[in-house]
């Protein structure tokens, strides 16, 4: 909360507390005056806890996030990543939207969003962050989709490997998806949920399809704060 935030809803406060001497003066004097002071009372206390918590959380939700991981080369030299994300505005106005802390064992290139280069991206150690501003802002209750691709190099060079989901925002649909190349396909995959970077319980096996080429695990309403890991053999 900002500090303009922080002075409104003190000036908020100070102004509500200060109809308590009135009321208990009235109340000496006359019972349907205090009634009604303490009514408006009642009404100033309900707003203003409505519109506190109507400010809290996140300031977007995502309704669907779905993640593929291509491999274009056997050897994992070469993949390919694609999110889509489908989100909502819970309140006030949103100018922009990072893709915060994309981290991957080789190399990450040609980063786009809806298919144009990042309005902005920071880096912190191994961490990289990109951004999109929109040319209008979105507001309370509008809807829209945004899709990150970026390429990795030397990223899946074992014969185990992982893809891992981060949810960070309140998240209703997690779909994983993997794509092999059809000379290596699939031979196992398991699905888990971890707490700060270990493993908390073993979720439904993800479906293995189109003869191994294809991995796909869903979650509904994930846990925020959790992260969800796609494992592979090949």
């Amino acid at each position: 909360m900002s500090t303009e935030d922080n002075r409104f809803w003190l000036g908020t406060g100070l102004g509500v507390l200060g109809l308590v001497p009135p009321i208990v003066e009235c109340l000496k004097r006359d019972f349907q005056l205090a009634a009604l002071y303490s009514l408006v009372l009642l009404l100033m206390l309900a707003w203003f806890f409505f519109s506190l918590r109507s400010g809290r959380g996140p300031q977007y939700a995502t309704l669907s996030m779905k993640k593929t991981l291509e491999i274009v080369k056997a050897d994992g030299s070469i993949a390919r990543m694609r999110r889509e994300q489908h989100i909502r505005v819970n309140y006030g106005q949103l100018s922009e939207i990072w893709c915060r802390n994309i981290v991957a064992d080789g190399c990450i290139q040609n980063l786009l969003i809806d298919n144009n280069p990042p309005d902005d991206q920071k880096r912190m150690g191994c961490l990289l962050s990109i951004c999109k501003r929109f040319g209008t802002p979105l507001f309370k209750g509008q809807e829209t989709t945004i899709v990150w691709t970026y390429e990795l190099r030397n990223s899946f060079p074992a014969r185990t490997e992982a893809l891992e989901h981060d949810v960070k925002q309140a998240t209703r649909y997690l779909e994983l998806t993997i794509v092999l190349p059809v000379s290596r396909p699939c031979r196992g995959a398991s699905l888990h949920e971890l707490i700060a970077g270990d493993p908390d319980k073993l979720l439904p096996n993800p479906v293995i399809d189109m003869r191994g080429t294809v991995i796909k695990a869903i979650l509904k309403h994930p846990e925020k704060g959790r992260t969800i890991r796609l494992t592979w053999e090949w």
